[in-house]
């Protein structure tokens, strides 16, 4: 070894002593296989940050957000869906419009009162997913026209495509 022109000696047995140190270190399973891990762990990442960045930009390139005949109907259908999570399922007591002042004095129901409750409650629900789901498919229904109605357009398929579309 030199250093600044002056060669540095390592003593024989020092070198053997690190030697025998080094050796038995490398036996050691992590540290023996410690450089094809760091070569592997390095690739392995390079890929996935490769294939994430690719994901990233053909999801940007196609997102449904900014696409401007589908931005509409997914705010309105997101909206229906919140009001949806908001549903309770089921109603343990009938809250007769706020009238009772002491609600924990009130009686149990009965179990005839609380099966009429309950399939009023169901009925209402019924009619309330009935109502979503039918306007949940005219926004979608109206947002696949107008965007094939644009699509034909930007291909050249005319410029009245709607007699194609409907």
């Amino acid at each position: 070894h030199t250093r600044n022109t002056q060669v540095t000696f390592t003593p024989l047995r020092r070198w053997q002593i690190e030697y025998y140190l080094y050796t038995s270190m490398m036996q050691i399973g992590f540290f023996g296989r410690f450089r094809i891990w760091k070569c592997f762990k390095r690739w392995r990442t390079h890929i996935q940050r490769s294939k994430m960045q690719a994901c990233k930009t053909r999801m940007r390139r196609s997102l449904f957000i900014l696409n401007r005949h589908l931005r509409r109907p997914l705010f309105e259908i997101r909206a229906r869906c919140c009001v949806l999570a908001e549903c309770k399922l089921f109603v343990v007591r009938d809250t007769d419009g706020g009238k009772s002042k002491l609600k924990h004095t009130q009686q149990p129901l009965t179990l005839p009162q609380f099966l009429a409750l309950q399939t009023k409650h169901r009925a209402s629900l019924q009619r309330q997913l009935s109502a979503m789901y039918d306007d949940i498919q005219r926004f979608l229904f109206d947002a696949c026209r107008d965007r094939l109605q644009h699509h034909l357009r930007e291909n050249g398929f005319g410029g009245n495509s709607t007699a194609i579309v409907e």
